[in-house]
């Protein structure tokens, strides 16, 4: 491990001269910040409900118009389901029985609002209140809606046969919503990876040339309400802690019957691979939809380089109506920039070479 770091550290010491001589090679560009595009904006994002059957739930919502005019605005309910992989919401266009649609369990206090726009010292905020009346035959366990709010008349612009769908620039607040009774969460942990961050497909890996590694960890709910998996990954080299990472640290749920994919990158070291932006700071892709990276260096870390074999450790914790589970595993990994050692090696190979060479000329 020792003669390993050191002939690290003389590649790395030749890989930075090599690039000092050829900046080009290895040019750092800089991304250019670009302005977002002001319209309206909705808080919060996500309600979360913990309720009986037969009771009423009640929520507010907070718009702001930061456009130069006036308007009115409509709201509209779509319910959806998980995509299975990112948990981004899929809007269900079936209609569902009373009992099970969270849709047509809201109701609001207005058919429109007017919004006034934000001007100095007045932020004009518009409040929508709505509330939840939950049937006495409400199924039990997880019931998931959106309520978007658009400048369109949603009973105008329904698509016939097609119900509410959300419209692409409309924003919008997630509702998840649990009836309580018989109520089961039963999370199966379906893989932990090891994975390039970069690479569009996330294959199980034992062998990174540079940092940063990203950990894909694949959970299935086979339980009818949604959970909130939290807890660390902890990097080991040796029975030394490198790394320890925070998992789901933005608290997204697993809903019930359903997959979800959450990724965990390690902190960079000295020497990392960055991806490659354009002219207005957007990454890069190939045809095969990965992203082009290239070296990227943090000066402030220069005694913190990854090196060797590594192990990490998944440890989680959720709740299942009360009671604390969890769900452990490891995963054995290796940190070697290759191509440096064996530019190393052959570089010092032909010095030996060349040195012999002049020497039985002599």
């Amino acid at each position: 491990m020792i003669k390993i770091s050191k002939i690290f550290s003389f590649g790395l010491t030749l890989l930075i001269l090599f690039m000092s001589v050829f900046p080009k090679v290895f040019a750092v560009e800089e991304g250019n910040t670009t302005g977002l595009d002001m319209g309206t904006s909705l808080s919060p994002v996500k309600f979360i409900f913990d309720v009986n059957q037969g009771e009423i739930a009640s929520g507010e919502m907070t718009i702001y118009n930061v456009t130069s005019i006036a308007n009115y605005v409509y709201t509209y309910v779509s319910n959806f389901k998980s995509d299975g992989v990112s948990g981004i919401p899929v809007f269900i266009k079936e209609k569902m029985e009373l009992n099970d649609s969270l849709k047509d369990w809201i109701t609001f206090d207005k058919e429109k609002y007017l919004v006034e726009n934000v001007v100095k010292n007045n932020t004009n905020a518009t409040k929508i209140k709505f509330n939840i009346s939950i049937p006495k035959n409400a199924e039990y366990g997880g019931h998931y809606a959106a309520i978007m709010v658009s400048i369109n008349d949603p009973k105008k612009s329904l698509i016939p046969d097609t119900g509410n769908i959300a419209f692409a620039a409309d924003p919008g607040c997630i509702i998840l919503l649990n009836v309580k009774g018989k109520v089961s969460r039963d999370l199966i942990l379906k893989g932990f990876l090891a994975t390039d961050p970069f690479l569009k497909e996330k294959n199980d890996q034992w062998l990174f040339e540079w940092m940063p590694v990203e950990f894909t960890t694949q959970l299935e709910n086979m339980g009818n309400s949604h959970t909130f998996p939290i807890g660390n990954i902890i990097v080991y080299q040796g029975d030394n802690e490198v790394q320890k990472l925070s998992f789901n640290k933005s608290e997204s749920a697993i809903l019930r019957e359903s997959t979800r994919t959450y990724s965990t990158v390690m902190d960079n070291g000295f020497v990392f691979i960055e991806p490659t932006k354009d002219d207005k700071g957007s990454g890069v892709t190939d045809s095969n939809g990965n992203t082009q990276t290239k070296i990227g260096f943090n000066f402030d870390l220069m005694s913190k380089q990854f090196i060797g074999p590594f192990k990490a450790k998944l440890l989680l914790v959720y709740d299942d109506d009360g009671q604390k589970k969890s769900i452990l595993a490891e995963k054995e990994f290796w940190i070697l920039p290759w191509k440096l050692i064996l530019f190393v090696i052959v570089l010092i190979t032909g010095y030996i070479f060349v040195k012999r060479k002049l020497k039985s000329q002599d």
